[in-house]
C-alpha cells in the first residue's frame, strides 16, 4: 500500500502541467491594431476603457488608439474627448504623445477652436513625427497662427515648413487628409515675402493701436475708459484679444473682469494658487492646503473676506499660463501664488504684467513676477515675526521640515500687508504698492501694529 502511494505521488510529480498566461484585452487590442484589423481592435479597446480596473496608462493608450482608428468618423466630438482625456493623464510614451497631440490639433482646426489649438501648439512645440506628418503639423500650425493674427508665430512655422519640404523634396502638402486645402513651396515663399515686407509694419500698427490703448488702460486701472473701448466695439479683433505668446482672450471675459473690478468690495480678496502636477503632488498639495488653512485661521484675515481658488497645471509653460488665464478671467482673482516646480514662467510673467496681476513665486526665496525683490521670510522684513510665530504655533512643527508651508503662508501674509497699504483689493493698486519700494519694512510693522 505504501509502495503504491509513493508510486502514485511520483507519477503525479512527473505529469506535465501546462499553465497559459491570460492575454489581457489591451494586448489583444494592440495585436489586432498592428494587424490592421481595426474592427476587432475597437471592440477590445472599448473593453479596456469601460473596465474600471484597467490601468490608467492602458485606458489613455486605448482612447488615443480609438481616436486614431476613427479619424474619418463623423463623431468628431467623441474623438476630441478621447484625445483630450488621454493627453491630460500625461502617461503616454513620447512618440504616442506626439501622434495624439497632432491628431488633437487637427480636430481643433476642423472645429475652428483656435484658442485651444494655440495652447496645444505652445505645449508640444515641435513633436516627434515622421517628415510627412510633421509637415502637415507645421502647415496647420502656420494656418492657425495666421487666422489668429499671430504673424511672428506664423512666420516661424512657415520657415520651418519650408526647410522641411525642401529637405524631403516635398512640393505640396495637404493640410488635412481628404481635403483640397494644400500648401505648396511657392505659397510659402509668397506668404513669407508678405510677412517680411516693410509696409506690414504700418498695417500692424493701425490694427493693434486700439488694443494697446485698451491694455494700457486696464494695466493703469482706468477701467471705465477700458470698458468704453470694449462696448463701442472699436477693437480690431471684435471677438477676442490676442496676447503676444498666442493666447486668445475673449472680449466677453475681459468685459466681465472689468465690470467685476469696478464694483468690487475693497475688503474682498481673491487669491489663486497654481499647484504643479508633479510626482509628489499629493504630499506637497496637502502641505499647501494646510498652510492656507493656517492663514485663514490667523488674525491676519480679520475684517477681510478671502476667496482662495486652487488649480493644478502640468509643468510646461503653456499649461501654467493657461491655468493663470482661467484664474484671472474665470475666477477673477486679484493675485496669484505659484509654488516650486514649473519649468518656464515667461508667458505667465507676460500675462501678469499686461493685466497688472501680482504673482508671488515661492522657489528658493519669495519673489514677485514684476519686481526684483526677494524675501527669505517674513522675519526678514518684520522685526516681530508675529505671523510666522502664529503659523508655527498652529502647525506645531517638531522634526518635520515645514519650508513649503512657511513659504505659502509668508506669501499670503505679504499679500495681506500689500492689501492693507493699498486700502483696496484692486490688483493694479496692489501692483503699484509692490513697485513703490517703501512698504517692505514700514508697511508690515504698521500693519502688525493694527492687529494687536
Amino acid at each position: 500500500m505504501l509502495l503504491t502511494r509513493n508510486a502514485f505521488f511520483v507519477s503525479f510529480l512527473l505529469f506535465p502541467i501546462f499553465v497559459f498566461a491570460q492575454v489581457s484585452s489591451f494586448e489583444k487590442a494592440e495585436t489586432f491594431f498592428y494587424n490592421k484589423d481595426f474592427q476587432q481592435a475597437t471592440l477590445f479597446y472599448k473593453n479596456v476603457i469601460s473596465n474600471d480596473y484597467s490601468p490608467r496608462k492602458e485606458i489613455a493608450l486605448s482612447k488615443c488608439r480609438m481616436a486614431l482608428i476613427n479619424n474619418n468618423n463623423s463623431n468628431i466630438d467623441l474623438n476630441l474627448k478621447y484625445l483630450e482625456e488621454a493627453l491630460s493623464e500625461d502617461l503616454l510614451p513620447s512618440a504616442m504623445n506626439s501622434v495624439c497631440s497632432y491628431a488633437l490639433l487637427q480636430l481643433y482646426y476642423i472645429k475652428s477652436d483656435f484658442k485651444n489649438a494655440l495652447v496645444l501648439i505652445k505645449k508640444i512645440g515641435i513633436p516627434s513625427l515622421q517628415p510627412q506628418y510633421l509637415a502637415k503639423y507645421l502647415a496647420i500650425s502656420s494656418e492657425i497662427s495666421r487666422i489668429s493674427l499671430n504673424k511672428e508665430q506664423e512666420k516661424k512655422f512657415l520657415n520651418q515648413l519650408q526647410v522641411l519640404m525642401k529637405k524631403n523634396n516635398f512640393q505640396e502638402i495637404n493640410i488635412l487628409n481628404n481635403s483640397n486645402r494644400s500648401i505648396k513651396i511657392e505659397d510659402i515663399e509668397s506668404r513669407l515675402s508678405v510677412l517680411n515686407f516693410d509696409s506690414n509694419i504700418e498695417d500692424e500698427f493701425q490694427s493693434s493701436f486700439i488694443e494697446n490703448v485698451l491694455l494700457a488702460k486696464i494695466k493703469d486701472g482706468d477701467l471705465h475708459v477700458a470698458l468704453e473701448l470694449l462696448e463701442k466695439n472699436i477693437i480690431a479683433n471684435k471677438d477676442s484679444l490676442l496676447v503676444n505668446f498666442g493666447l486668445n482672450i475673449s472680449n466677453d471675459k475681459i468685459r466681465t473682469r472689468i465690470i467685476k473690478l469696478i464694483s468690487d468690495d475693497p475688503l474682498e480678496m481673491r487669491v489663486g494658487i497654481i499647484l504643479p502636477l508633479s510626482k509628489n503632488r499629493q504630499e506637497s498639495n496637502q502641505n499647501i492646503l494646510r498652510s492656507v488653512s493656517s492663514f485663514l485661521a490667523s488674525p491676519a484675515v480679520i475684517g477681510v473676506k478671502y476667496n482662495i481658488f486652487i488649480t493644478e497645471a502640468n509643468l510646461d509653460e503653456g499649461s501654467l499660463s493657461e491655468a493663470a488665464e482661467k484664474l484671472i478671467f474665470n475666477d477673477l482673482v486679484h493675485s496669484i501664488i505659484v509654488p516650486d516646480g514649473f519649468k518656464n514662467k515667461n508667458d505667465l510673467n507676460y500675462l501678469a504684467n499686461i493685466f497688472s496681476i501680482p504673482v508671488i513665486y515661492t522657489e528658493k526665496n519669495l519673489s514677485f513676477s514684476s519686481s526684483n525683490s526677494n524675501f527669505n521670510s517674513i522675519k526678514f522684513i518684520s522685526q516681530t515675526g508675529k505671523f510666522r510665530d502664529y503659523f508655527e504655533d498652529i502647525i506645531k512643527p517638531k522634526d518635520s521640515d515645514f519650508n513649503l508651508e512657511e513659504k505659502i503662508f509668508d506669501a499670503l501674509i505679504i499679500l495681506r500687508n500689500i492689501h492693507y497699504l493699498a486700502n483696496t483689493s484692486q490688483n493694479f493698486e496692489l501692483d503699484k504698492i509692490i513697485h513703490s519700494g517703501h512698504w517692505k519694512v514700514e508697511g508690515i510693522s504698521t500693519y502688525e501694529g493694527k492687529v494687536n
